[in-house]
């Protein structure tokens, strides 16, 4: 879900059966997606709230929140209880992600002070860092691919970089945009996922991580905020409202599917 100001508030569920959702309240609220009716209110961040994920621990499902207070908050869905704090960013964490890695998941969380790090969630040792931007990291990402899964990060230097999720090794840089890149999200095709990113600058754009060449660039008009893959559409929040895209898909031939309309709200 993303607000009408362009902010995403609530992150894509592997579990159907609750929403969540986050704001400056400093406060995580959980709905059933079913019946729209309030489930849980989580407190305990002290600034605003600006991500949300779910992590698949053991064969428990949790919720990872983060927040401007650097932290990132593990909960339990069920009852709302706070299982555990991650305190080791120094500044506003601005994006969380979970990542497949060795049949178990890790977080992924991006953070102002220019690192990426990745807490076990089922561990309490240190995170492995991932560092490399030149400034404030502001969104990850998962991406499928025909072997494993990669990590995909944003950043104000103007950059998305792709991290090898099992050691933490950069991959690729990808340039281009020329200003802040506010937001990544993995596009699916078939046998692996694409990755779009958004940036104040304000084209978006579709990537093919195996080559890292941007595929597609698509005008906005306007500071894009977030992006998210949503019911067959690249759900895009601009400076000025929303727009629903559907964008071609590269076939692993090399072909594309036809695009449909566009939506704005």
């Amino acid at each position: 879900m993303i607000l009408s100001d362009g902010r995403e508030a609530a992150a894509h569920a592997r579990c159907e059966q609750f929403w969540h959702g986050t704001g400056e309240d400093r406060q995580v609220r959980m709905w059933d997606a079913g019946s729209g009716e309030p489930v849980h209110t989580l407190s305990g961040h002290h600034d605003w709230v600006t991500g949300v994920c779910q992590v698949r621990v053991g064969d428990r499902t949790l919720f990872a929140s983060v927040s401007d207070d650097a932290t990132v908050k593990l909960w339990r869905p069920d009852t709302g209880v706070l299982e555990r704090s991650l305190e080791e960013h120094s500044t506003w964490v601005r994006g969380v992600c979970a990542i497949p890695v060795d049949g178990a998941e890790l977080l992924a969380s991006a953070s102002h002070d220019g690192t990426v790090r990745l807490p076990d969630p089922a561990d309490a040792g240190p995170s492995r860092i991932l560092a490399g931007h030149h400034d404030a990291v502001t969104a990850v990402c998962a991406l499928g691919t025909d072997e494993d899964y990669i990590l995909a990060s944003a950043s104000a230097d103007h950059t998305v970089r792709l991290w090898d999720s099992s050691t933490g090794r950069p991959r690729q840089v990808l340039g281009g945009h020329r200003g802040t890149v506010t937001a990544v999200c993995a596009v699916p095709s078939p046998g692996r996922d694409l990755l779009a990113s958004a940036s104040a600058d304000p084209p978006v754009r579709r990537w093919d991580p195996a080559t890292g060449a941007a595929r597609l660039v698509i005008p906005v008009h306007h500071a894009a905020l977030s992006c998210q893959w949503i019911s067959d559409r690249l759900v895009v929040g601009l400076s000025t409202g929303i727009l629903a895209l559907s964008v071609p898909i590269l076939s692993l031939t090399g072909g594309s599917m036809l695009e449909g309309p566009t939506q704005s709200f």
